[in-house]
């Protein structure tokens, strides 16, 4: 495959959906799955759905990877690379989190990531 091809159809999905990752968590108010469903207020503690959202965009993130790296002569580490990539990937996103207002670093979410990031094994 030639270089043009590859950015095309595996970087730049790869690229602009790290991008959207990262610049949804700058946003300070960002909704929650039940925040969408019910506009009543999330109590302390409540279920928000988050888990799932961490799940499901680490998930497709480890897919994205994943076949970009398995179109390379580094296949045979794919996977194991993948899942660190979406660790350390998930570990910066949470420390921009940080900086930002009202959002914080959370070691629940990095375990999310993580368990998102599991789901290449499958593939």
């Amino acid at each position: 495959m030639d270089n043009k091809k590859y950015i095309i159809l595996y970087l730049l999905p790869l690229f602009l959906y790290a991008g959207a990752i990262v610049y949804s968590s700058t946003i300070s108010d960002l909704p929650t799955i039940r925040g969408v469903v019910t506009s009543e207020p999330v109590p302390k503690g409540a279920w928000t759905g988050d888990e799932l959202e961490h799940i499901a965009v680490y998930a497709l993130l480890a897919f994205l990877f994943f076949r970009a790296i398995m179109q390379t002569k580094y296949q045979h580490v794919g996977v194991a690379t993948t899942i660190i990539f979406c660790i350390v990937f998930g570990l910066f996103n949470e420390f921009q989190q940080a900086a930002v207002p009202e959002r914080t670093f959370s070691m629940k979410d990095i375990l999310w990531n993580f368990i998102g990031s599991l789901f290449v094994k499958l593939l």
